[in-house]
């Protein structure tokens, strides 16, 4: 007589409970994974773009470091734009710009969520007009470089002032930068600030003057109650209308008719920044 052997296997169902068992385990194991590597690397990109930020404001810092002393160093300055001239000490002279002197343009493009940095450059003695900011890039400047990404400013200003009524009065240049490399998934935004105080620049003068008419369309102009802010030596040109009717600080100027004329005198910096004072005076 043969014995039977009883064998046992696994059946279709057990297989199927098995492996969704399996697909369970490895779903609850691997969905933290996931997790886990999707927000390591959302904190390398904001990190990422948070030093680029950082080199961005410190290059600004060090270049705004180098404006003492120039005339009229700073050509725009609104919530977005900030336009300035800097000594440049890396490169040079070049041509008849013998301090190497550069404009410089920090912009921010909320379309594209970029802070863009452009530069313009010359070889005269004399700068140039300003390049064209009408859109930020503007291909109107020499270079141009993204200076920071994943910028979230939005209605926020970059650049805040002390006073930028008039731009020679500028003191203080407040920068904030908002970085998100992603609006809806963590790490939250991150805000990166720095202020740049002017301590040495030259600022414009102060025109004013006193005017007493004498005879035979005479007038003794005095612009001695004109001012410079750096205690420095001003030059003074006087007008008739728009027509220069002598220098000096006092003036026995000879107006071009009698009656109510407007005489204006503009004074000078000896680094050449000017203001003007008008008075109406009756010349007899």
């Amino acid at each position: 007589m043969r014995l039977v052997r009883e064998e046992s296997g696994v059946t279709v169902v057990e297989l199927l409970v098995a492996t969704s068992l399996l697909a369970i385990v490895l779903t609850a194991t691997f969905r933290p994974l996931t997790a886990y590597e999707r927000t390591a690397s959302q904190n390398r990109a904001q990190n990422e773009a948070q030093g680029r930020a950082r080199v961005t404001l410190d290059r600004m810092a060090r270049e705004l470091r180098n404006v003492a002393g120039l005339t009229q160093f700073i050509d725009k300055a609104t919530a977005t734009d900030l336009v300035y001239q800097t000594v440049d000490p890396t490169t040079g002279p070049s041509g008849t710009n013998t301090t190497g002197l550069r404009r410089v343009r920090y912009c921010l493009q909320s379309s594209a969520l970029r802070i863009w940095r452009q530069t313009q450059t010359w070889t005269t003695s004399s700068p140039p007009a300003v390049a064209s900011t009408t859109s930020c890039p503007d291909s109107a400047w020499t270079t141009q470089e993204v200076a920071a990404d994943q910028v979230t400013n939005g209605v926020r200003a970059v650049f805040t002032y002390n006073d930028n009524t008039d731009l020679t009065n500028i003191s203080l240049i407040h920068a904030d930068i908002y970085i998100d490399v992603s609006q809806t998934q963590r790490p939250p935004e991150s805000l990166l600030s720095s202020s740049s105080y002017l301590r040495n620049q030259n600022k414009a003068p102060i025109a004013a003057f006193t005017a007493t008419p004498t005879a035979n369309r005479h007038m003794i102009l005095n612009g001695a109650t004109s001012s410079d802010p750096e205690g420095g030596a001003l030059t003074f040109k006087w007008f008739d209308g728009s027509t220069q009717i002598g220098t000096g600080q006092t003036c026995d100027c000879i107006a071009l008719g009698t009656g109510n004329r407007t005489i204006m005198v503009q004074v000078a910096d000896p680094t050449g920044i000017t203001d003007t004072a008008t008075q109406t005076v009756k010349v007899k």
